[in-house]
C-alpha cells in the first residue's frame, strides 16, 4: 500500500482553516469585537488561568498514572507541553507527538506509552458523554428535579462500569468492531489487523481497572476545572447573561474544544463559535470574541511550556514532527528504542 501524501493532508488543513477564517471575517462585527475586547475583565480571565493550569497538570498526572508512574512526571509534562504546542499551530495530532516526545525523554517504548493514549481517548470519550448530557439537562430546565440528578449519577455510573467492562473485554470488543469494519468498501484490512492489535495490546498492559477509577476522577476534576476557567472568562465578557446560560456555554464548549483536547487555530474558533451558535444564547461576533480571548490564553501557556520543554530536553522540533507524522501516516511503530 502506497503511504499517504503528507502535503496533500497539510494543503487540506490549510484550506479549511482559510474557509473558517473567511466564515468568521464575513459574518461577524470585528469593530464589536474590538469593543468587546475593550471592556473586558482582563483581570477575572487572568483569574480563571489558575484553574486552566491546575486543569493541565492534571492531564500530565493522569497520562503518568495510566503508565503505572513509570515516566517521570516533569518527562511527562513535557512531552505535553510540546504536544499541545505545536497542535495548536500545525495539523500534527497532540496525542501521537505527546506519544512520540515521551519515547524520547523516557526509556520507555513507543508502543507502550501509546497505550495510554488510548485508554486516556477512552476517557475524554466518557467525559464528552457526560457533557453532552448536562448540557441537555441544563437547556431543557430540569435539572433542579431530583430524579433528574438520580438519573444523571446512574448515566455517570453505567458509563464508567461501561469502560471497565470495555477494557477487560478489549479482544472480543476489538475483534467485533475490527469485522465490521473491514467490510467497508476503502478499508485496507492488511492496515487495519496490526493497528487493532495494537490497541488490544496496549489497553491490556495498561487499562487495570485501578488506574481506569482513578483516571476517571482525575478527569472529573480535571474538567471540572475547564469549567470554571471556561465560566470565569464569560464573566469577563461584557455580556448579559445569567449564570445558567454561562454555565450551559461553558459545559458545551468542553464536548468539542475541551482544553485537554485542543484544535489548531482557527478550527478552534469555528468549531466553538459554529456550536455554541446551535444553542441561540448569544450572537456570533459576541462567540468569536470569547473563543479569541479562551484559545489565546491557552496558546500562551503552551507556547511558553513548549518552549521550556524544547530547551530542558534538547529535542529537535522537527525531528519529532517527522517522526509523528511516519507513525500517523504509514502506520510504522517499529521506532529503534521500543
Amino acid at each position: 500500500m502506497q503511504p499517504r501524501n503528507p502535503r496533500k493532508r497539510i494543503w487540506i488543513t490549510i484550506a479549511i482553516v482559510l474557509v473558517i477564517i473567511l466564515i468568521l471575517v464575513y459574518f461577524v462585527e470585528w469593530d464589536e469585537v474590538v469593543y468587546i475586547f475593550k471592556l473586558t475583565n482582563w483581570g477575572i480571565v487572568i483569574l480563571g488561568t489558575v484553574p486552566l493550569i491546575l486543569g493541565y497538570i492534571l492531564i500530565s498526572i493522569r497520562w503518568r498514572m495510566i503508565l503505572a508512574s513509570k515516566p517521570g512526571l516533569l518527562n511527562t509534562f513535557n512531552s505535553d507541553s510540546i504536544g499541545y504546542m505545536v497542535t495548536m499551530f500545525t495539523p500534527v495530532p497532540a496525542p501521537a507527538l505527546r506519544a512520540v516526545t515521551l519515547n524520547r525523554v523516557s526509556s520507555l517504548p513507543l508502543h507502550y506509552v501509546s497505550s495510554g493514549m488510548v485508554v486516556e481517548t477512552l476517557l475524554g470519550i466518557v467525559m464528552r458523554i457526560l457533557a453532552i448530557i448536562a448540557t441537555i439537562l441544563l437547556t431543557t430546565k430540569i435539572t433542579e428535579s431530583i430524579g433528574s440528578i438520580i438519573v444523571s449519577g446512574l448515566v455517570i455510573v453505567l458509563t464508567f462500569v461501561g469502560i471497565i467492562w470495555l477494557v477487560n473485554h478489549t479482544e472480543q470488543v476489538v475483534k467485533k468492531i475490527g469485522g465490521w469494519i473491514k467490510q467497508l468498501p476503502f478499508i485496507d484490512a492488511e492496515r487495519l489487523d496490526p493497528i487493532l492489535t495494537e490497541i488490544q495490546t496496549g489497553v491490556r498492559e495498561v487499562g487495570s481497572n485501578r488506574r481506569l477509577t482513578i483516571g476517571m476522577l482525575n478527569s472529573i476534576i480535571m474538567w471540572a476545572l475547564f469549567s470554571v476557567f471556561l465560566i470565569l472568562a464569560w464573566m469577563a465578557l461584557p455580556v448579559d447573561l445569567t449564570p445558567r446560560e454561562m454555565l450551559v456555554l461553558a459545559v458545551a464548549s468542553l464536548i468539542f474544544v475541551p482544553p485537554s483536547a485542543p484544535a489548531m487555530i482557527g478550527v478552534y474558533q469555528g468549531v466553538l463559535v459554529g456550536s455554541l451558535l446551535l444553542l441561540r444564547i448569544t450572537d456570533v461576533t459576541t462567540l468569536t470574541a470569547y473563543s479569541i480571548i479562551i484559545f489565546t490564553v491557552q496558546v500562551l501557556f503552551w507556547v511558553i511550556m513548549g518552549v521550556w520543554a524544547l530547551f530542558r530536553t534538547d529535542l529537535k522540533l522537527n525531528e519529532l514532527i517527522n517522526r509523528t507524522r511516519s507513525i500517523v501516516q504509514e502506520g510504522d511503530q517499529d521506532d529503534p528504542s521500543s
